[in-house]
């Protein structure tokens, strides 16, 4: 009879993990009956402790049959015990198997791995993959959520959201999370004998918001008569609902209808910001939103503030000028808007200037009029106006030009009476200092020592010089004399005595240390007029006759032989002496030349942003004067001009004492060339390098609405006599100092 196995133990075996299970197996056939045990289809050995097989036989009558009864007994089942265990009977006419199932309960294993299918700003839904079960059903899950710390490696779970989760309701929407807000995730699960460990941590987030609170403890500060200092704190970590991106900064003048004016800061990291451009001394409501990408945050508390204090940005208009003497002007006048004081308007203040002279005087008063007294008479004055508040002289008025009545002359200068020749005497003198009007004619008064009543000569008003004739000799004379105006006659001079005499030494007439300004390339003549008796000989050269041997000496015998120069050069330019010699003395003059040449090119080109409209700006470029050939007054500037890579050179000028130029209406990226020069009486000097001027965007290296300056390579353009629309002229520059908004650079190509 084959061996057949005839009982068992039930083939799925249930134990706890820890406990011992046994499965038994009898086995009946004929005699020669073995049992063998296998695991997974290996031979259990019977040495290993952890396995016990116990078998015994009972054999039945007359030998013909026998059972085997052979019971394994596995140990503290551990979960690798779970497999399929399997008992074989043998006999030598066959062999029988039974197989058996043990599956050990435990605890199940973690979660495997955690997704996010959804987010909302305050929800996020979630699903796992469970591990092994513990050969028993899950009976439920458990989800721990908290806020991702970034300030400490340490991660505590005892304030984390916990969440029991039925196994039906995977996938699981955890509720009432906060927006744009990173968690650490971490699921555990659990059976009949208890609980997994937790999964390993995941990261989630969900979606952003606009922050819902404002920027902490705003502040303001003017720190300019166009500027504040705006600074803030960020809105705390709980209602910032996601990553800031920006801010931005509304703000209107308070007595404003206008829209409001907005700056987007986007730095986020930033705490304080300069607003530039605005009103001077115009109070200003400001507000500040956070903003992540979703959009922007509730605005903060407004706080107020007022600009500084600047100067007046508008002169005043319809000045008027009137002469009411010689030496007195009444000025008039309307005021400004008080939208252009820019403060506390203290007054105004006349700049009045004797143009002759070049002597610069002013007066401020509270009013609209201003009366100028202990002026010159018969004197042209530029009379300018400007409003001023306590920080300094607003933008001054177009000038005045106004001259005041004539007066009795001022006497005649430096009068000399010099003896000729035996019969004659030369009376010399130069016009009025002050001249208080135009001159007529000149009044000569003299007499001898011997004559009762004084004789009278007329002379023309261009003479400086005239002979008295026919004396007597050996007689001693009293000169004086006076200018006349149309007011009448002026102020005598001194008396002057002289007397005729047979032995004249030479002396020379002409006014000592003489001055002549004359253009290059022209011709001129240097004065030495002498007398004497006998007549003296007249010696020209240009060096000092004291000292070596003089050089270019020209000699001629008479009486008044000027020195001529022909299309004279720069280096004409120095000292001519005249020396006048007979036989009785000598006398000598020093002649000075000037030569006139064309100015130098301005100096110390610089340049600013100035009036901002919106997006768009003046740039306002200034200069100094350079040296001035032969000091003429500088006329005009003349300046050429290239907008945006137009390559048509733009033709313009302004009067010589303005050292500043406006370009309106430019904006971001515009480029601008320029150059520059002088021009006086005797022509336009040489131009300035061209200078190349960028109007820089915000960027990580400039400021919104500042200037790259540089040197341009040179620069072939069709000079263009048109006038460009955006050209303006100021009276008076207005500068934007650093800060916050304001940068210049100045580099060489």
């Amino acid at each position: 009879v084959p061996a057949r196995v005839v009982h068992s133990s039930p083939t799925i075996a249930r134990m706890e993990k820890g406990g011992d299970v046994h499965l038994i197996c009898s086995i009946v056939g004929t005699t020669q009956l073995s049992v063998k045990w296998f695991m997974n289809g290996a031979l259990i050995d019977n040495r290993n402790s952890k396995y016990q097989i116990e078998t015994n036989e009972n054999i039945g009558a007359l030998h013909q049959t026998s059972m085997l009864n052979s019971t394994l007994v596995i140990k503290n089942v551990l979960t690798r015990d779970n497999a399929t265990y399997e008992c074989m009977g043998r006999n030598l006419y066959g062999s029988n198997k039974k197989f058996f199932h043990i599956m050990v309960e435990e605890k199940p294993s973690k979660p495997i791995i955690i997704r996010q299918l959804d987010s909302t700003p305050d929800s996020m839904l979630l699903s796992w993959t469970a591990g092994y079960n513990g050969n028993l059903d899950i009976s439920e899950y458990i989800i721990q959520i908290k806020r991702q710390n970034d300030e400490s490696d340490l991660i505590l779970w005892t304030d984390a959201q916990t969440y029991s989760v039925a196994v039906s309701s995977v996938p699981y929407r955890v509720l009432n999370l906060h927006p744009g807000t990173q968690y650490m995730v971490r699921v555990k699960a659990k059976n009949r004998i208890g609980f997994s460990d937790y999964s390993h941590v995941f990261l989630f987030s969900t979606k952003e918001k606009a922050p819902s609170s404002p920027p902490q403890n705003v502040t303001i500060v003017a720190i300019a008569k166009d500027k504040f200092l705006l600074q803030w704190k960020h809105p705390s970590k709980t209602s910032r609902n996601g990553i800031l991106t920006r801010y931005q900064i509304s703000f209107t003048p308070t007595s404003s209808l206008v829209v409001v004016e907005t700056k987007i800061v986007n730095i986020p990291s930033v705490t304080e910001y300069t607003l530039t451009n605005l009103y001077q001394y115009t109070a200003y409501k400001v507000q500040l939103q956070a903003a992540t990408k979703v959009g922007l945050g509730p605005p903060s508390t407004p706080v107020y503030a007022t600009t500084l204090e600047g100067v007046p940005s508008q002169a005043p208009t319809s000045v008027e000028a009137h002469a009411l003497s010689a030496h007195q002007i009444v000025i008039t006048w309307k005021a400004i808007p008080q939208n252009a004081v820019n403060g506390v308007l203290k007054g105004y203040t006349v700049q009045y200037t004797d143009i002759e002279r070049s002597e610069h005087y002013q007066t401020t008063v509270k009013g609209l009029q201003a009366s100028l007294t202990n002026l010159k008479a018969f004197t042209r004055y530029q009379i300018r106006v400007s409003a001023y508040t306590k920080i300094g002289l607003g933008v001054a008025s177009t000038e005045q030009h106004i001259v005041t009545y004539e007066d009795r002359p001022g006497k005649p200068a430096d009068f000399k009476a010099i003896p000729a020749n035996p019969k004659e005497i030369v009376l010399t003198w130069r016009p009025p200092l002050e001249k208080n009007g135009i001159i007529l004619n000149y009044n000569i008064y003299f007499k001898s020592e011997h004559d009762e009543y004084e004789r009278k000569s007329v002379v023309q008003p261009h003479l400086v010089k005239y002979r008295i004739q026919d004396l007597v000799v050996m007689r001693k004379y009293t000169f004086w004399m006076s200018a006349v105006t149309s007011k009448g006659e002026g102020n005598f001079t001194e008396h002057r005595i002289a007397r005729t005499t047979t032995h004249v030494p030479a002396r020379i007439i002409t006014p000592q240390n003489f001055i002549i300004h004359k253009p290059i390339g022209s011709d001129v003549s240097l004065p030495c007029t002498a007398v004497g008796y006998p007549k003296p000989m007249i010696t020209w050269s240009n060096r000092h006759p004291s000292g070596n041997n003089p050089v270019n000496t020209r000699r001629w015998m008479a009486e008044d032989k000027p020195m001529l120069l022909y299309r004279i050069t720069k280096d004409a330019e120095g000292e001519y002496n005249c020396t006048a010699m007979n036989s009785y003395g000598s006398d000598w003059n020093v002649v000075k030349l000037k030569v006139q040449v064309p100015p130098f090119p301005p100096e110390e080109i610089s340049s600013s942003l100035v009036h901002k409209t919106d997006d768009f700006y003046t740039l306002n470029i200034t200069w100094v004067l350079g040296p001035n050939g032969g000091s003429t007054t500088i006329k005009n500037h003349v300046f050429y001009i290239i907008e945006n890579q137009h390559f048509d050179w733009i033709e313009d000028s302004v009067q010589g004492h303005q050292g500043w130029f406006g370009i309106s209406n430019v904006t971001y990226d515009d480029v601008i060339y320029f150059k520059v020069s002088s021009e006086n009486a005797i022509g336009i000097g040489s131009m300035t390098s061209s200078m190349k001027f960028i109007i820089a965007h915000s960027n990580n290296a400039f400021e919104s609405g500042s200037v790259i300056q540089m040197y341009a390579a040179p620069l072939v353009a069709q000079k263009q006599n048109k006038k460009p629309s955006s050209l303006q002229r100021f009276l008076k520059p207005i500068l934007i100092s650093a800060v916050a908004f304001v940068t210049l650079l100045m580099v060489l190509l």
